[in-house]
């Protein structure tokens, strides 16, 4: 990157800059960028919705006209990007050439992975991999022969790290991530540069998923100025990178590969020995950043070398159907011989001749089926394995075709076939085995991926068909008799104040902190979360400071004296009459004996009831002191945490609770206030601990400190319309869930169900699926009326449940990034 020249303004005169669904949001403000610092710009967009619904010319003549107005060149295209031939053709025709390709266009199609259609996949297919393709492949030529070209693909968190909900999107936006990096490669000596970015910016995709005070810190503004950067002429090297940007944050990405172990390639390099050395395997404490494949040759020669390999524990797949794609020859029939080897029942699945494998395996008294299909008719190969053997445990996605050709030389027919058995045929296979794994809660994938020079394993090392932590979502290289595991590793980067226009002369002129990993700021992101981490963490940073916010030293005062003092404790006396109203109340029915039975030698209260006895304890500070224009009618219950420190929980006795407050935070339009409660017994031995944390509209600007898969396991129930009038018998008599009147003035329609009630519903549900838990920790995103179902979805990671649950009616969540850890491994009491 050439920072010297950073004086002069970047200009793009002379440059042609083909924008894909340049109709709005980022492609708009792509297209208005480049149009006023003088380029000619091709303004392509279908004019669909964000589902890719739909067509209409009106959003890119808008566009054009803008761009026009102010004294630019532009020119309309309406073309899906799957032509992108056409796209291209549009821009030569106009313009006679292209310098510069920004694939923006992309829809959305979220739904759970075990209810989405295959229009879904192959719609977001079409749109963002085919369409990427299609219009860098028309493009291709043209750079080459003019020895210039910069292409800018997007990729998005959900690509990086993976999102629940969006396993087409996620595939799709990975992809983009292999095809720049091999783009990058070939451009090379052509002076063809290739980038991906994940950008984080406000869109009618975005909108749907981001709540609006976040939507106008992150301005499409805040991502062009990187990518003006990348595709200037000014840009003579920087190709082949992964840059996350939004909100004024912008950051580098890298593939961060382990040191991983080295095994003796014999007989004796087994699972067993592989689970022996599984910590060096994920060792990152000596780590390189390649960028190709390890040198497999070097790593063999120095195998050869080592003595026998140590064996860990025993692993077998004793009464588990295992079913391997591509297992004809080569690795696919490695795995299929392993597997039977270690006791499993194998469907040996290969396009052209699985007999073979399905004869060397039952000669060596395993059992084996073939099965004759391509992966593309995923479905007929699950059902061999049902036919056969009854069901299916673990996947394995190995079937693979080449069709190596240099970009130039790709036809659409190769380009097809691959897509066709890598992508489609991986999701096919796998979601016709879902059903089956969710209704018997077991399942294991292994996904064996080209995404960048290499093959990567997606890991599932058994012991006795349980994996080492952590398990599921990892990417692992192997050969050689080496195997090593590769995580991202993201620079520091840079925050640019969000009350300051961001140029590309200031992106420019940071460019050595931008992409700097060694000056002790990098860390390694592993879920969309921490994608977003730095970019939200800038939504503060303004040259100007914080906004001046008036100062209430009385409230603060306040608070600080709420925090050191200390009640008596507020006494609760019950006995099983208060148990089984509380297990009424979160949707306990006549025939559960042993929740509305006294006299039932199981009876008990459901884990959740841990909630109730602190609920009236008396504070020792009044909200109106700490809490500026207090008012109930504005308060919602925007988090829980409860631990059960003692097991049986007794069904009568006196139980003392002690509130305290733990922290009032000032969010500028509400406050956030925190308690904790601790309840004991008339031991003093300690029963539950309670953190809650409630939210008041309208009582911020105090001058307070401002910080601040597929599941395992679904479960629906319908809650009844009169729920909140008898849970509220167990204390919270709140009008707001009971009086039309009080909830309209709190800003709700209709009474709303307690968030307890509903937290309560979900914590049984998980005790119902999994057994005791010792804590519980919620996070109330919505609202639930009462007379609608409830949803939770439960994920089970070691002896941890993590869980959502949503409104079916509604499809909305009312309880998000939420947990409970269980009690010994989850063994039901």
């Amino acid at each position: 990157m050439n920072v010297n020249s950073s004086a002069r303004d970047l200009r793009f005169d002379g440059k042609v800059v083909v924008v894909t669904g340049a109709g709005g949001g980022l492609g708009r403000a792509y297209a208005l960028f480049f149009g006023s610092r003088g380029a000619s710009v091709v303004v392509n967009d279908l004019g669909g919705s964000f589902k890719g619904e739909g067509n209409s010319t009106k959003a890119a003549d808008v566009v054009v006209d803008e761009i026009k107005k102010a004294g630019g060149k532009a020119v309309a295209n309406y073309d899906s990007v799957e032509f992108g031939e056409k796209i291209i053709e549009t821009a030569v025709k106009t313009f006679g050439t292209i310098h510069i390709l920004i694939n923006n266009a992309g829809i959305l199609r979220d739904i759970a992975f075990r209810n989405m259609k295959d229009d879904d996949w192959n719609l977001i297919m079409k749109v963002h991999v085919k369409g990427s393709y299609k219009c860098a492949r028309a493009a291709w030529p043209i750079f080459r022969k003019q020895r210039y070209g910069r292409i800018i693909n997007t990729a998005s968190a959900a690509g990086l790290f993976g999102s629940f909900g969006q396993t087409n999107y996620a595939a799709a936006k990975l992809a983009m991530v292999g095809f720049s990096e091999t783009l990058a490669r070939e451009g090379a000596k052509y002076n063809i540069l290739c980038n991906a970015i994940a950008p984080i910016a406000a869109s009618r995709m975005t909108e749907t998923v981001m709540p609006p005070e976040v939507l106008e810190t992150l301005k499409p503004e805040w991502v062009v100025p990187l990518v003006a950067v990348l595709v200037h002429e000014s840009n003579e090297e920087e190709s082949g990178g992964i840059f996350e940007v939004g909100g004024g944050h912008i950051a580098k990405l890298r593939w961060e590969r382990s040191k991983g172990a080295l095994l003796k390639t014999d007989s004796s390099l087994t699972p067993s020995a592989l689970l022996k050395k599984w910590s060096d395997i994920n060792d990152f404490s000596t780590c390189e950043h390649p960028s190709g494949p390890a040198n497999f040759m070097e790593l063999l020669e120095l195998a050869r070398g080592l003595g026998t390999n140590e064996q860990g524990e025993e692993v077998n797949f004793k009464d588990k159907v295992v079913v391997v794609t591509g297992a004809g020859a080569g690795l696919g029939r490695a795995y299929a011989l392993l597997f039977a080897q270690l006791g499993a029942s194998v469907v040996v699945n290969d396009v052209m001749n699985p007999g073979p494998t399905v004869n060397e395996i039952r000669k060596a008294g395993g059992k084996a089926v073939g099965s004759k299909h391509s992966v593309e008719d995923g479905e007929a190969v699950i059902e061999t394995a049902v036919k056969a053997f009854g069901t299916v445990h673990v996947v394995i996605n190995n079937a693979g075709i080449l069709r190596d050709k240099s970009f130039a030389s790709m036809t659409d027919e190769q380009w097809d076939q691959v897509m066709a058995v890598h992508l489609n045929g991986t999701y096919k296979v796998t979601k016709a085995a879902w059903p089956i794994f969710l209704k018997q809660k077991y399942g294991r994938k292994l996904f064996r991926r080209q995404t960048r020079h290499s093959w990567f394993l997606q890991g599932i090392g058994k012991r006795r068909c349980q994996a080492p932590e952590p398990a599921t979502g990892g990417l692992y290289e192997t050969g050689s008799g080496w195997f090593g595991k590769t995580r991202w590793q993201r620079s520091g980067g840079c925050g640019f104040p969000v009350d300051t226009p961001l140029t590309p002369e200031v992106v420019r002129t940071s460019w050595k902190v931008i992409t700097n990993f060694n000056d002790g700021r990098a860390d390694h992101p592993e879920s969309p979360q921490d994608g977003l981490k730095n970019v939200m963490q800038n939504m503060q940073n303004r040259k100007a400071g914080p906004k001046e916010r008036a100062i209430n030293q009385g409230v603060l005062e306040n608070i600080e004296k709420a925090k050191k003092a200390r009640t008596q404790g507020t006494p609760f006396e019950y006995n099983d009459k208060e148990v089984i109203l509380y297990n009424l109340g979160i949707g306990a029915k006549k025939t559960d004996l042993k929740w509305v039975f006294e006299g039932d030698e199981s009876f008990e209260a459901l884990p959740t009831f841990g909630v109730i006895p602190g609920f009236d304890a008396e504070t020792p500070f009044s909200y109106d002191e700490i809490i500026p224009r207090f008012n109930p009618m504005t308060l919602l219950h925007g988090e829980q945490f409860l631990e059960i420190k003692k097991y049986p929980i007794p069904t009568s006795g006196t139980l003392t609770s002690y509130p305290t407050l733990f922290e009032v935070v000032d969010k500028g339009a509400a406050a956030v206030a925190v308690t904790r409660t601790e309840t004991r017994d008339s031991t003093g031995d300690l029963v539950f601990v309670n953190e809650s944390t409630i939210f008041l509209r309208g009582s911020g600007n105090f001058g307070g400190p401002a910080r601040g898969a597929a599941p395992d396991a679904v479960v629906d129930e319908k809650t009844t319309e009169d729920q909140a009038v008898l849970y509220r018998l167990s204390g919270d008599r709140n009008p707001l869930h009971v009086d039309p009147d009080f909830s309209k003035v709190g800003g709700f329609k209709t009474p709303i169900l307690h968030g307890l009630c509903f937290m309560g519903i979900a914590g049984k549900h998980i005790y119902q699926t999994f057994g005791a838990f010792k804590n519980i920790k919620v996070r109330f995103a919505g609202v639930v009326i009462p007379g609608q179902t409830l949803r939770t979805e439960m994920w089970k990671e070691g002896n941890k449940v993590i869980f959502q649950t949503g409104v079916v009616e509604t499809g909305k969540l009312a309880i998000t990034a939420a947990a409970a850890q269980l009690v010994e491994g989850g063994v039901k009491l």
